[in-house]
């Protein structure tokens, strides 16, 4: 959960979900990058999903970190919180509403538990 947007990321990505950590901030990153934590011993990137998705430059407080791969890169995503596992498939995932359309990392939209969700990849 990002706010009241429900977020979801292919699980073969999900390295695992940790309490938050201290973030050293990193001049002349983007906005949504928060800085860099020590996870299991090596700095990984902090990105802030509502800054990402919202164009937002508030001070975040996270609830949960989600560390992503990508072979041999990792990535921490700061989230309010960690809601489950659910399986959802290409055909569940209808179009990305015209503000989302220019990021990304979204891959479509679609009703979960009556809430709008945005599907990360």
């Amino acid at each position: 959960m990002v706010g009241a947007r429900v977020c979801a990321f292919p699980l073969h990505h999900v390295a695992e979900t940790m309490r938050p950590l201290p973030i050293k901030p990193v001049a002349g990153t983007p906005g949504f990058v928060r800085g860099v934590s020590v996870i299991r011993g090596t700095p990984t990137p902090v990105v802030d999903l509502k800054a990402l998705l919202e164009n937002s430059e508030n001070c975040p407080s996270y609830g949960r970190f989600v560390t992503l791969k990508f072979d041999d890169r990792r990535v921490v995503i700061g989230v309010d919180s960690v809601v489950g596992l659910m399986n959802l498939d290409s055909v569940q995932l209808g179009q990305l509403p015209p503000l989302l359309r220019d990021v990304n990392a979204c891959r479509g939209t679609s009703k979960w538990d009556g809430n709008w969700a945005s599907f990360v990849t």
